[in-house]
């Protein structure tokens, strides 16, 4: 990962350039999906190229900006958002969720503006901020710390914009941007501009005399009387034309840059939307990337019986009411005869205890855990688990997983039916001399690796 460095993400120009580059693609519940398919693909590329620490995805709340309050004309042009397109900018969202990526939209402003707050804010802060977008606006914030990828044909080209590329093309430097556009104008802003000035008019302009305000104070000087008359006549509209194509840049948000911290994905939510979505490559792809759910490096750990009432209630406290539980029963018995005897093995989250079960009145102190639904519980052998714990007076529930039925299920054909066995195979573990209570505590890493392989397999 490249350290301070931002990834800015104009969102609403990517999905429009991928919605209209690919052709019309839809899952078989009839879900539009080239637009999230192609932002996906940009995405992708650029971020792992640039490997940056931190990234925000900014979207266009509505039409609605205070840009139309100062010209009611401003984007009038635009045709409405397309059938297609309009589910895929929440169906992005979810994806990004997925992705845990962060994403923003402000009433009253467009992405440019959050882009153009965040990328100053980034600069401040002595970060590298790479802008992702289609929309030559942002060309104006260009600097030494800040670099455009400005998408250039369809999904699978870009252009790099540096302050000297931005000057070899335009001729004029990053910030004055807007002033060429100011008096060229942008038809697909519907921005005026002055009338009979095109780009190399602007420009010529522009490198001659730096600035509006300049120019106006020189109009004396400006060859051709068309133009001069123009530019008389149009002067307002000229600096209106500035004000509606400039980047707002000192929004007021409640932030910090470290809010967009890169933080590891949701990798089964991801996979399972993937799937649901039919996006087989990226899938693949995601496949290779998720980890193998880190182990700590010397899998012993201390476990301490649970022998008392105090013990026990101070167990329990310890745990937060968010952790998910693991619990296995290692259980002395014989055929139907279910003679109590073992321990049974509580892990959750720091916290890993037993109880000896020869004194198995000592389960109805977690009676109320064991069978509150709502805390989610992984077990190995559930079955077993429910039935002995049925036979002391227990309903086991909340449930969420049992490692050996997924490992069935994911290989029927593997021998194995013990927790160790399961966990150096899969986990690819020596687990000689690991003592019960460490498996116990990888049960919960363990069926996330199952499931996230279960789901790989069903591409």
């Amino acid at each position: 990962m490249k350290e301070n460095t931002l990834l800015l993400i104009d969102g609403n120009s990517l999905l429009y350039r991928a919605f209209y580059a690919l052709p019309l693609l839809h899952n078989k519940e009839g879900v539009f999906t080239n637009g999230v398919y192609g932002f996906l693909t940009m995405f992708n590329r650029v971020s792992n190229e640039i490997n940056p620490s931190h990234i925000l995805v900014a979207f266009d709340r509505s039409r609605q900006t205070f840009r139309n309050d100062a010209y009611s004309e401003y984007k009038a042009n635009r045709s409405e958002t397309p059938d297609e397109l309009k589910g895929q900018f929440q169906l992005l969202r979810d994806v990004l969720e997925a992705l845990n990526v962060s994403y923003v939209d402000l009433q009253g402003y467009e992405a440019d503006d959050i882009i153009g707050t965040l990328s100053k804010s980034a600069e401040a802060a002595a970060m590298q901020c790479i802008i992702l977008t289609g929309d030559g606006d942002a060309l104006q914030l260009v600097s030494e710390n800040t670099l455009v990828y400005m998408t250039k044909k369809g999904i699978s080209e870009m252009a790099i914009y540096d302050p000297a590329m931005v000057k070899d093309k335009w001729e004029v430097e990053p910030e004055q941007m807007i002033e060429i556009k100011a008096l060229m104008g942008d038809s697909s802003d519907n921005i005026p501009g002055v009338t009979g000035v095109g780009p190399k008019t602007a420009i010529k302009l522009i490198k001659e005399y730096g600035s509006l305000e300049n120019l106006y104070e020189n109009l004396d000087q400006v060859n051709g009387k068309k133009l001069k008359e123009n530019l008389t006549s149009q002067r307002e509209m000229a600096f209106l034309s500035r004000q509606l194509a400039t980047i707002h840049r000192e929004i007021e948000m409640d932030y910090s840059l470290d809010d967009y911290a890169v933080k590891e994905a949701r990798w089964g939510e991801l996979m399972a939307l993937y799937e649901s979505l039919e996006f087989r490559g990226l899938l693949q792809a995601l496949r290779a990337a998720a980890p193998v759910p880190s182990l700590p490096k010397q899998m012993e750990v201390d476990c301490g019986e649970l022998s008392s009432v105090n013990e026990i209630e101070a167990f329990l406290s310890r745990l937060k009411d968010t952790d998910a539980i693991a619990l296995h029963i290692e259980s002395n018995y014989h055929h139907a005869m279910w003679a109590v005897g073992g321990k049974m093995y509580l892990a959750g989250g720091e916290e890993l205890g037993y109880i000896d079960l020869q004194n198995a009145e000592k389960l109805n102190y977690l009676k109320p855990l064991l069978e509150d639904a709502n805390r989610p519980k992984y077990l190995h052998n559930a079955k077993f688990a429910e039935v002995f714990l049925r036979r002391q007076g227990i309903r086991l529930q909340g449930v969420q997983g049992d490692t050996l039925l997924l490992t069935y299920v994911l290989d029927p054909a593997f021998q194995g039916e013990d927790l160790g066995d399961i966990i150096a195979h899969y986990m690819q573990l020596d687990i000689s001399g690991i003592s019960l209570a460490a498996q116990v505590a990888q049960i919960i890493p363990l069926h996330k690796l199952l499931a996230n392989q279960l789901i790989s397999n069903c591409i």
